[in-house]
């Protein structure tokens, strides 16, 4: 959940395969939160390189088109986009759709995921323009007096290594659900997430040990963000979020930005199944902030602006800091402190992208052009394509398969139970004219028919079943896109 590594040039999103639940139910995220996407658009045949930079103008009719067209074909309840100029402080917005009785707005706001790592980001980047903190700093000197942070042959993990994602710690905490499997209802891990304080945090690093030095790898961790977030906040002697007010949203006059801001559009899976808002505990500044996308871009136009050299300060200077491209990543990626940069169709952006359990974000800003995007949904569907293609024009936007419609009697002989792996099964059931697939600790999935056994689901998996000599259902094999993974049907 959360989300951000790598924008896919696939035909279908970036999900797990059935048996992969864990990432499923972490989709908050992207992913567990983060499945960052921002990277892989890259890849694309067609184009092996970012063309020139595109027009205010083209990129907002290409962001308009492929916005609406997302929105009516029903995979989003409410979406709002914003191209914001370098020469322009006033941003334009599009929306489409209804948060409960209100229409959305520019104003309407939206959970951002792990957009909230660039704001953590530049708190650090403005910290240590101040000389409250160095990012060579061990995290452990600003941890509370006896935190045990783990090393590796003496190595310790600095801030820098935190804010690079190559501490060496992993995605999510692995006592999240208190040691024992993931809840069996998505509500219940969203609770597992606004229950893991700070202390509980501390209490994990205590224990965890590091698997290779830090700095040597990269490897998206949540966690890690947590930490940095929470390190800043004891050094500076008040709240994450109350600094972050101070230091960032107060001086850029962005104040509706926060993890409390309303009107909240209510976050949604792909299928329109109502999802928990995050309330995500000591994971908040990886993902836990709110906000709208007049504000959003407010905040990517200051960075646009510092990106350009065309504003001055100590605010300024951190997001130059931040953005700066430092390390590579994965995919032809690169990463600053928590900034994403490169690939072959993106090579000019700095961008991040977000998702909650129900909620999908993207930011990114092309210098070059002087422009930047925000894309903000109320569906766990990733965005991200959407607005790198306002910027990019050769960027793919998704394809999805056409939905033939089955009779009840033809989707009953699938029901049943199906072992998954690892102790983990999966349910079908008829419902409302569709298969749904119940696996714990994730939203329902509904497989939708294309034909014969074949079925597909909106967050990219395809699935198809095998039959006996007696045309019985026997099994059902999963794919992604990926190694396909079959799961035999249990009696």
């Amino acid at each position: 959940m959360f989300r951000s590594p790598p924008l896919r040039p696939s035909s279908s999103p970036a999900r797990p395969a059935l048996r992969r639940r864990h990432a499923l139910a972490a989709v908050v995220a992207s992913c567990l939160p983060l499945t960052a996407s921002v990277a892989a658009a890259g890849a694309a045949p067609a184009s092996p390189v970012q063309g020139a930079p595109v027009t205010a103008d083209a990129a907002f009719a290409s962001l308009s088109a492929s916005v609406h067209d997302r929105y009516e074909a029903g995979y989003t309840p409410s979406i709002a986009a914003a191209v914001v100029s370098a020469d322009d402080p006033r941003p334009r917005v599009i929306a489409f759709g209804r948060t409960g009785r209100q229409p959305v707005t520019g104003g309407t706001t939206f959970e951002i995921g792990s957009i909230t790592k660039t704001f953590t980001a530049t708190l650090l980047a403005e910290m240590v323009g101040r000389g409250e903190v160095q990012l060579s700093d061990p995290v452990r000197t600003l941890l509370p007096a006896g935190t045990v942070v783990p090393a590796f042959e003496g190595r310790e993990i600095t801030l820098e290594d935190l804010a690079e994602h190559r501490s060496g710690l992993p995605r999510e905490a692995t006592d999240l659900f208190g040691g024992g499997p993931v809840p069996a209802s998505i509500g219940k891990v969203a609770k597992a997430y606004a229950a893991y304080s700070p202390a509980r945090m501390l209490a994990f690093l205590s224990t965890y040990r590091l698997t290779r030095a830090p700095g040597a790898a990269y490897e998206y961790s949540n966690l890690g963000e947590g930490l940095l977030g929470y390190a800043l906040s004891v050094r500076a002697g008040r709240p994450w979020e109350q600094l972050l007010r101070e230091r960032v949203l107060g001086p850029l006059g962005i104040p509706g930005i926060g993890t409390e801001a309303t009107p909240l559009a209510t976050p949604h899976d792909v299928d329109g199944h109502r999802m928990p808002n995050a309330d995500l505990g000591a994971m908040e500044p990886a993902g836990g902030l709110r906000a709208s996308v007049v504000d959003l871009a407010a905040y990517a136009r200051a960075n646009l602006l510092a990106a350009g050299d065309t504003s001055t300060g100590a605010l300024a200077d951190a997001m130059r800091l931040a953005m700066a491209s430092r390390t590579d990543t994965e995919a032809g990626m690169r990463i600053g402190l928590n900034w994403i940069t490169g690939g072959q169709l993106t090579e000019r952006l700095i961008q991040h992208d977000g998702g909650t359990f129900g909620s999908s974000a993207y930011l990114a800003i092309d210098p070059a052009a002087k422009l930047a995007v925000v894309v903000l949904s109320a569906s766990s569907d990733g965005v991200s394509e959407l607005g790198a293609q306002a910027l990019s024009p050769g960027v793919p936007l998704r394809s999805y398969p056409t939905e033939r419609r089955a009779r009840p009697a033809q989707l009953a002989g699938y029901t049943g139970r199906y072992d998954l792996g690892g102790g983990e099964v999966a349910t079908l059931t008829v419902e409302r004219g569709r298969l749904v697939a119940h696996i714990p600790g994730a939203a329902p999935i509904v497989l939708r028919w294309l034909g014969g056994d074949r079925f597909f689901s909106r967050i990219g998996l395809e699935v198809s079943f095998r039959r006996d000599h007696a045309g019985r259902v026997i099994s059902l094999t999963s794919s992604d896109g990926s190694e396909p993974t079959t799961a035999k049907r249990l009696r």
